[in-house]
């Protein structure tokens, strides 16, 4: 059975908190406190890992259904490799409760860092891993409050590059369908869009910023959320793709809502991007509908990005911490074109 920083820490007479600065080297403690858990750990036969450490991607049960998704996917493996490289382990671990998770997270393995991926990560958990400490990194998320690294999108430029891509097209009834705005990129793609519009003095109608959270994020808000606003609008489906109430155009959250409105297009009759054109956002493959517009996220840069700002931050190469925006690139594909109406 291995031993592990809490045995070291019951042993020595110290808190885990401490026996992890300790292995980390990080944070100021007596020197004999120090050697204390040194001699502790040695005589109890704890061994650190005979590479170059373990590092854990961690994320939340809502996230875990989409570690085969092509967007947060694509950043974890490239993560991963990028790590693999130096010849540090990677372990991938869901988070529920962060209490039992900071109390837990460390009772098997020795992290050297973790990357915290996605934008529900609870606040809560990174205050209670500072105190431990461990070097720490957020993916598509950020806390500037507690003062934790991270790598965000630039989703304000990309959510306002569509929109006046859009614009340039002669559209002026456009809609926007998001996502929760407890999640950071959501919210500012919501408020990009916002912003592009008010930019170009164009109103949004009341109820065409449709969010629910009742809803899962992707297809099925995408579906139901066009529809709602067309039944909204008084149009009937029939004359949607005439109607000057009705709108032309529609920019998505992601790619999933964008597949969710080209599927409600389809069953309402309505041609794309003839009667109404969709842009999405993510850049991932999709199979229905035309070719999407989009707004590409790298997300493998972002990947390895995220590995090497946390391999600074265990190696002390650059302790103060940063942002890191990686920027968006608008596609244009078949999704779109010029107002016809």
């Amino acid at each position: 059975m291995s031993v592990t920083i809490a045995d070291i820490a019951r042993e020595a007479g110290v808190s885990p908190s401490t026996v992890s600065r300790v292995l980390n080297g990080k944070g100021r403690l007596a020197e004999s406190t120090r050697q204390r858990v040194l001699k502790t750990a040695q005589a109890l036969g704890y061994q650190t890992d005979t590479t170059g450490g373990i590092v854990g991607i961690l994320y939340t049960r809502r996230l875990r259904v989409l570690i085969a998704d092509p967007f947060y996917g694509a950043i974890m493996e490239s993560a991963e490799e990028t790590f693999r490289r130096w010849d540090h382990r990677v372990f991938f671990s869901t988070l529920s409760d962060p209490e039992y998770d900071a109390k837990h997270l460390f009772k098997n393995f020795h992290y050297a860092g973790l990357l915290l991926v996605g934008g529900d990560i609870p606040s809560e958990l990174v205050r209670r891993l500072q105190e431990i400490p461990v070097p720490l990194v957020l993916v598509d998320n950020e806390m500037p409050e507690l003062g934790v690294d991270a790598l965000v999108i630039a989703n304000d430029q990309g959510a306002r590059a569509a929109t006046n891509h859009l614009i340039e097209l002669g559209h002026k009834n456009i809609c926007y369908i998001g996502g929760p705005i407890s999640h950071p990129s959501l919210y500012q793609r919501q408020q990009g869009f916002l912003a592009a519009m008010a930019a170009a003095n164009l109103p949004v109608k009341e109820g065409w910023v449709f969010t629910d959270p009742t809803l899962e994020f992707g297809a099925q808000l995408g579906f139901a959320g066009f529809k709602s606003i067309i039944a909204n609008t008084g149009v009937s489906p029939n004359s949607a793709a005439t109607a000057p109430a009705a709108p032309t155009a529609v920019v998505c959250a992601n790619d999933h809502v964008a597949l969710g409105v080209l599927q409600a297009c389809a069953e309402l009759g309505l041609r794309v991007p003839e009667d109404i054109a969709v842009v999405g956002f993510d850049d991932i493959p999709t199979r229905f509908g035309p070719p999407l517009t989009t707004v590409r996220v790298h997300t493998p840069q972002m990947g390895c990005m995220a590995a090497q700002r946390l391999y600074e931050l265990i190696t002390g190469t650059n302790n103060h911490p940063i942002k890191i925006e990686v920027s968006t690139q608008l596609v244009v594909r078949a999704s779109t074109a010029a107002l016809q109406r």
